[in-house]
């Protein structure tokens, strides 16, 4: 396949970004076998309360990694430092913060596009779905078909 898009780097960014993500890795188990395991929902929690929006992108045996929407750098300082005061309970080791990147924006545009695709599969009226898209206000006379209109109804 082929990607065109129509935009700057820093457009596309900006218009699709999903801000930043915030990667953890789990603290090495200490010598008394009391090792604190590495807690993604405790986590989340504390993310959550700086954060609006926060949510988990990835989990791995070693890591974790979570999206942290907006660009504003208050909620992110008091994110990070919410982490760090926390971070032996809440078992992790490591921590880094990173911006949106190109691959993050194609892949968010691309997850919204699968989630329009299984709508339309799924037999969810197109009208409904162009009704939820920016600018689409034009659509709000459209309604859905009628079972009786349905290809299913109709067999």
């Amino acid at each position: 396949g082929r990607l065109r898009c129509v935009g700057s780097p820093l457009f596309l960014k900006a218009h699709y970004g999903v801000g930043h993500t915030l990667s953890v890795t789990k603290a090495a188990p200490d010598g008394g076998g009391g090792a604190v395991r590495l807690d993604p929902a405790r986590l989340l929690e504390v993310l959550k309360k700086e954060v609006a929006g926060a949510e988990l992108s990835s989990l791995s045996a070693d890591s974790a990694s979570f999206r942290l929407p907006g660009a504003a750098l208050p909620p992110l300082r008091a994110a990070f430092a919410a982490v760090e005061a926390s971070r032996s309970s809440l078992g992790v080791a490591d921590l880094g913060v990173t911006c949106t990147t190109l691959e993050d924006v194609f892949l968010q545009i691309n997850e919204r596009d699968l989630a329009r695709l299984r709508q339309i599969q799924s037999g969810t009226s197109l009208a409904l779905t162009l009704r939820h898209l920016p600018h689409a206000s034009h659509c709000s006379q459209l309604s859905s078909p009628s079972p009786a209109a349905s290809p299913a109804a109709a067999s």
